[in-house]
């Protein structure tokens, strides 16, 4: 009998464990994983790697000069990121 199983969290270290049991294979962004040790292996797609896309919204009575500063901060960060992965 077939099983199909899918799993999903915002917990890496849950993936982590459910993969170094033998359950699955799993996408995660190689940003998050920067080492796993011996027993997991990271590897590239190619040629056409998924990809994702954040929104870092707010309302626009909520902003202010530091939220502003944040944000622009995270945009900086996510930028930076990506142009040192490619």
């Amino acid at each position: 009998m077939p099983v199909d199983y899918q799993y999903e969290s915002d917990d890496p270290a849950s993936i982590r464990a459910l993969l170094l049991h033998g359950i699955g294979i799993g996408f995660i962004p190689a940003i998050t994983w920067h080492a796993t040790g011996s027993q997991l292996h990271l590897t590239r797609l190619n040629p056409n790697p998924p990809l994702r896309t954040i929104y870092l919204t707010e309302g626009q009575s909520k902003e202010t000069p530091q939220n502003r500063r944040l944000a622009n901060a995270l945009v900086k960060l996510f930028v930076d990121t990506r142009a040192q992965s490619l």
